[in-house]
C-alpha cells in the first residue's frame, strides 16, 4: 500500500520511510543488510529512586539520541537575580553559558514517579520554568514510567510526544522522539 512501492521505487531519493517500513523492505528483499532498530533500555532495570531514573533511564537515553557528555550538563546551577535565589534543571541539552546569560536546546526533569495528574501539573510547571529560563526549544520529563516531550511552539503547554520506555524500544517510537530532540537532528 506504500505509494512509493506502488511506483517500484522509482523517484526514491529524498523520500522518508518510517523505520518499520523500511525493515520490512528489507526482510521482503531478503537482503543482506542491517535493520533500524533502537534499544533503550533493557527493560529489566530495578529503578527505586530518582537517582536510578536519571543513570539507568535518562542518561542512556542521552547517550542514544547522540549527545556525549560534554554536550549536556546534569544539574546546571542557574542563579537568579541576586544569587538568593538558585533553580538546578536535572539535565540541560547543548548548553551555552555566557557571564549573566545561559541557553540551552532542552531540558530534561527527571522524577521517580509521576503517581496523579495534580503531581503531573506540578512536575510541568518546573519543567516549563526551566525550558523559559534558558529559552529552550523542548522540555522533556522523565519518571519511572514514561516520557513524555513538550515544544516551545505552545509555550510547553501541551505534551507532543508521550511514550513508555518499553515503547522507546520500537524503531519508529525511537524515530519520532530522535526527530525532535536528537542532536544531529536541530
Amino acid at each position: 500500500n506504500l505509494p512509493l512501492v506502488r511506483k517500484n521505487m522509482q523517484g526514491i531519493n529524498g523520500v522518508e520511510l518510517m523505520p518499520s517500513v523500511y525493515n520490512r523492505l528489507i526482510d521482503l528483499a531478503k537482503a543482506d543488510v542491517r535493520k533500524l532498530e533502537y534499544i533503550v533500555s533493557d527493560g529489566d532495570l530495578n529503578i527505586v529512586n530518582e537517582k536510578d531514573v536519571e543513570n539507568k533511564l535518562v542518561k542512556p537515553l542521552i547517550k542514544k539520541l547522540g549527545y556525549l557528555e560534554e554536550d549536556y550538563v546534569q544539574q546546571l546551577y542557574i542563579e537568579i537575580g541576586n544569587h538568593n535565589h538558585t533553580v538546578i534543571p536535572d539535565f540541560v541539552l547543548l548548553p551555552i553559558t555566557t557571564r549573566g546569560h545561559k541557553s540551552a536546546f532542552a531540558v530534561i526533569e527527571a522524577k521517580y514517579r509521576i503517581a496523579n495528574q495534580k503531581q503531573m501539573e506540578e512536575v510541568q510547571i518546573q519543567a516549563r520554568s526551566y525550558a523559559r529560563l534558558l529559552n529552550t526549544k523542548y522540555a522533556l520529563i522523565a519518571s519511572k514510567e514514561r516520557l513524555y516531550l513538550y515544544s516551545s511552539d505552545d509555550d510547553f503547554s501541551k505534551e507532543i510526544f508521550r511514550a513508555t520506555w518499553a515503547e522507546l524500544n520500537e524503531a519508529d517510537t525511537f524515530s519520532y522522539l530522535l526527530k525532535r530532540v536528537g542532536k544531529n537532528y536541530h
